[in-house]
C-alpha cells in the first residue's frame, strides 16, 4: 500500500470519528512498588483524554477465547492508529463501566478496542 493510500484511509477514519466524537478517559491497571520489595496491585493509571468514536453493537458479537469462554461485546471504541488502548483498560460510558477485552490494530489506518459492560 502506498503512502497516499494509507493517508487516504486515515482521513476516512478521522472523518468517521469526527461525525460523532467522544472524549474518552481510559484507566489502565498498573502495579507500584510497596517499598518492602513487593508490589501494590489493583491500582489504576488515568490516561489522557483521547478523541474516539464509541459504537454501540446492535446485535452484540461474541468473542470466544481459547478455552471456549464467550464474552459479549457491548461497544467498540474506534480511534486513529496511534490510539493508546490496551486489553484490561477501563472506561465509563453512558453511566456504565466498560472493560476492553480485545484490541485490533488492523487495518493499519484505525485501532479498535472491543469492550464489555462491567457494571
Amino acid at each position: 500500500m502506498s503512502a497516499l493510500e494509507q493517508g487516504l484511509h486515515e482521513l476516512q477514519t478521522e472523518w468517521f470519528i469526527n461525525r460523532n466524537p467522544t472524549r474518552l478517559g481510559l484507566r489502565r491497571p498498573t502495579e507500584a512498588p510497596d517499598g518492602a520489595g513487593g508490589l501494590l496491585v489493583g491500582l489504576e493509571e488515568d490516561l489522557p483524554l483521547q478523541t474516539v468514536r464509541v459504537v454501540t453493537q446492535i446485535n452484540p458479537p461474541v468473542l470466544v477465547n481459547e478455552d471456549g469462554r464467550q464474552t459479549p461485546i457491548d461497544v467498540a471504541v474506534v480511534g486513529m492508529p496511534y490510539l493508546d488502548i490496551a486489553e484490561g483498560d477501563h472506561f465509563d460510558w453512558q453511566g456504565h463501566l466498560h472493560e476492553v477485552v480485545e484490541v485490533i490494530r488492523h487495518p493499519f489506518w484505525a485501532t479498535k478496542g472491543y469492550s464489555r459492560r462491567r457494571g
